[in-house]
């Protein structure tokens, strides 16, 4: 290297930088993943979360999303004045199912007087027309993408009474308000009202959309907007079926994507923080290697400070370089995962503008971080006084044993290259100890990812024991039980056939429920437009679930009971609840009656028991109450089947055969849904966000198998003499190349040991963050022993790769290069 024209100081440090390439090559790609996973993952953070919710508030999100029995333009031009609104719409909507060439999947009908005026919930054309005519229809982007259908095809639907009709797909926009159809499985379409009126379909609006007024800010005032505006409606005759409460500026996935993201980012930290071992590691080597020349630079006059310069001056050198590789390979990275999670959740990045202070913020962090490695081990290098270089008898000087060295003293019996692999492992105990932690930590987290995969699928475990159906069938209207089980029955593999209710249901919160505030934020609102006081209050308090209601002897329910019991025979206005409606509504106990509201008819019902139920805000009544209380005496609103072959295919077939058997003798079908594609549905979601975890996971792996490849280098350099007298008394290429392979072979599985123990409570950290963050309350801890397999197959991988090239160099050691080396 030509140093000509630099300073003695800086040339020293670059002749060291670059008379030892691989090590150098080592660090430098340690420092840089860690310095490209931290700001990477920032960039990902502040670009997602700026285009998500600068789109979602350019769409003009409706705050408030109620589902109403049918109404029309006057009860829209009345809601104008009802107190906390700010500006209101409505909609039709329906459903259909279209076939997609290999199977059906349900559209969800949207329809709006003219999409070009849409003030509320607006969607934007990306491809054709955004004003649909008769018989045309408008795509969602991800729907249109899962349908593989293109703009001027025609497709195919299938309406509820089991007619089919064509429509020509004349555009495709996006909508930031829909769940994404790549995770919903439920495609979304755009007609128009005389689209719906030539299907035959209902073209009263039944979705009322409100923006209320910037007064509100808080989650307990739309609350209190909400019930006071359920309560007004119901007194024009309306009944709320459901109600969404959507904060205004922020996206409805933002929580969830800054939760995951923050998580990526505490990694990134983490391997920074992991790449700075690597770092003490060699510069402790170089430092230990040069004590002779730190020596002789004192004995002409250094001070401290200037072997402490040139030393800090190479870490430096280090960072500089380190980030030269990790700018561009963190901002593709970002990108791409940035472009990844905007797919999943359906955002489209308008902008990659990155903050100027996240670049500065990698710079300063890929300059200090080296330099706070090496600072300690630097500084005792400096104080090392001239005497002591005198006296020291070499890199491998006499050292005190140790616990460890005295116990291995003592082993005998095993191959003596497996012995000396043994003992040379615990020589460095320093240099060991931080490559440990590493592969340690990497390997903790990777268990950890898994483990918390297993916890997050535990909670949907539940689902087959509250669903325990096959296939599932929701009719248009109720029919028959016998009809029903009757007809499903003749289908081939239909083994068992159950008729299920299915009830949209209200009721009022105790008074003692409503915080102060809450009240006193009511009353304001009630007289703000000039309402009277005695028009909400704590009648309006109301809260909205599902009602289920099984026969009495269902074969499909087989729930985990918390409290009280399961319905028996014989009950009647009795009710179960799921864990997550009692953790929303905490009055809501074993042995309190409520008074549930079925829309025509209201009853007082008693809570028996609370069930097992994540996500979901659904209770269980016997079925003949519930069918009394709708009105529909042995009428059912779904089918429920079990079938003798459940794999997805059969299950898939059969669903098919019902809707076919079904629509031959008149029966209406909603949607069908099997369990299988119900559970693919929540998995794929579920690895889709675990994907990103174990990908920092192997990045950290990345770094420890760095770590220990300088590791093993670092061994071979200083064993250098040792080789030598092993050659020179007859070791062969394969003695020497197998000491080390299986020295790096130990250092992997004693980190697996570590890793192991580690990864519970890493795991439990996990469960607890993301449980809150997806669950309101921590997840079940779960252990998966897929993760551990895995990562014992992982490290063994990085312990041979990373021992591999420091062993071949080892095995080329002659005996005179050995005699040379200083």
């Amino acid at each position: 290297m030509n140093t000509i024209g630099i300073s003695p100081r800086w040339r020293k440090v670059l002749r060291d930088i670059w008379s030892n390439k691989p090590r150098t090559i080592l660090v430098v790609l340690a420092i840089a993943v860690g310095v490209f996973a931290f700001g990477g993952m920032f960039i990902t953070r502040n670009v997602l979360l700026d285009n998500m919710n600068d789109g979602f508030r350019d769409s003009n999100p409706a705050t408030l999303t109620y589902t109403l029995t049918p109404f029309d333009d006057n009860l829209v031009r009345t809601v104008r004045n009802f107190p906390y609104v700010q500006e209101v719409g409505a909609r039709s909507s329906a459903q259909v199912q279209v076939w997609t060439g290999s199977s059906w999947l349900a559209v969800d009908l949207i329809a709006v007087p003219d999409f070009s005026q849409m003030d509320i919930n607006r969607v934007s054309l990306e491809e054709g027309t955004l004003d649909p005519a008769r018989r045309e229809i408008l795509f969602e982007r991800q729907s249109i993408t899962l349908l593989e259908a293109e703009v001027g095809d025609s497709i195919e639907v299938e309406l509820p009474d089991n007619s089919l009709r064509e429509l020509q797909v004349v555009g495709v926009v996006h909508d930031f308000n829909v769940i994404p159809a790549s995770q919903a499985r439920t495609l979304t379409g755009y007609v128009s009202l005389s689209t719906l009126q030539n299907l035959g379909l209902s073209t009263n609006y039944d979705e009322l959309q409100i923006v209320t007024d910037a007064s509100i800010t808080d989650r307990s005032e739309f609350e209190v907007a909400s019930d006071q505006i359920s309560d007004l409606l119901d007194r024009y005759g309306h009944t709320v079926l459901n109600v969404l409460i959507t904060e205004p500026g922020q996206h409805w996935a933002s929580d969830v994507v800054d939760a995951v993201v923050l998580v990526l980012v505490v990694l990134g930290i983490l391997a920074l923080v992991l790449s700075g071992f690597l770092v003490v590691n060699t510069i402790s080597a170089i430092v230990s290697q040069q004590l002779r020349q730190i020596g002789m630079m004192k004995a002409v006059g250094a001070r401290n400070q200037d072997v402490m310069g040139i030393y800090m001056a190479m870490a430096g050198v280090f960072g500089v370089l380190a980030l030269l590789v990790a700018l561009p390979i963190g901002v593709l990275l970002s990108r791409g995962m940035t472009q990844m999670l905007a797919d999943f959740i359906n955002v489209t990045i308008i902008s990659y503008d990155v903050p100027g202070w996240i670049f500065a913020l990698q710079v300063v962090t890929a300059l200090v971080a080296p330099l706070l490695a090496a600072f300690v081990p630097v500084m005792a290098g400096a104080r090392t006084t001239v005497r002591e270089v005198i006296s020291d008898v070499g890199i491998q000087g006499s050292q005190r044993n140790g616990l460890i060295d005295d116990l291995l003293a003592r082993v005998r019996g095993l191959y003596r290259p497996l012995m000396l692999s043994l003992r040379n492992t615990f020589r460095r105990k320093l240099r060991l100890t931080l490559t440990l932690i590493t592969l340690s930590v990497a390997g903790a987290i990777f268990i950890a990812v898994l483990s918390t995969r297993a916890s997050m699928l535990r909670e949907f475990e539940q689902i087959p024991a509250l669903f325990g159906m096959d296939v599932q069938v929701i009719l248009a209207e109720p029919q028959q039980v016998s009809r029903l089980t009757r007809e499903a029955m003749r289908i081939d593999g239909v083994t068992a056939v159950e008729g299920w209710g299915f009830a949209p249901v209200t009721s009022e919160r105790p008074p003692e429920f409503v915080p102060v505030e809450v009240e006193s934020f009511a009353s304001a609102g009630a007289e703000r437009r000039g309402f009277g006081a005695g028009i909400g209050g704590d009648s309006a308090n109301q809260v909205a679930f599902t009602m289920m209601a099984p026969p009495p002897d269902t074969q499909f329910v087989d729930p985990t009971i918390l409290e009280g019991r399961w319905m028996r025979p014989g009950d009647t206005n009795v009710l179960v609840i799921g864990s997550e409606l009692q953790t929303n509504e905490p009055y809501m106990q074993v042995g309190t009656e409520i008074d549930v509201d079925f829309g025509a008819t209201t009853h007082t019902m008693e809570i028996i028991g609370v069930v097992n139920m994540t996500g979901l805000e659904f209770g269980y009544a016997p079925y003949e109450f519930v069918s009394r209380a709708q009105g529909s005496t042995n009428l059912a609103t779904g089918a429920m089947l079990a079938i003798d072959d459940s794999s997805p295919g059969a299950q898939d077939q059969i669903a098919r055969e019902v809707e076919e058997q079904f629509q031959q003798i008149g029966i209406a079908i909603a949607f069908t849904q099997t369990i299988a594609n119900l559970l693919g549905a929540i998995t794929s979601q579920v690895d889709f966000i675990v994907g990103f975890l174990v990908f920092m996971a192997l990045l950290l792996g990345v770094v420890g198998g760095l770590g220990l490849a300088s590791t093993m280098s670092l061994n071979v350099l200083e064993r250098t003499r040792e080789i030598g007298v092993m050659r020179a008394i007859g070791a062969s290429d394969g003695s020497v190349r197998s000491i080390f392979l299986t020295e790096g072979l130990l250092i992997g599985l004693i980190s697996f040991v570590f890793a192991s123990i580690l990864s519970v409570p890493v795991t439990q950290g996990f469960v607890i963050g993301l449980g809150l963050t997806f669950f309101d309350r921590p997840m079940e801890l779960v252990l998966a022993p897929e993760g551990f397999v895995l990562w014992f197959v992982v490290v063994l991988l990085l312990a041979a790769a990373a021992s591999l090239l420091p062993a071949n160099r080892a095995a080329q050691i002659s005996v005179r290069e050995s005699i040379s080396y200083e």
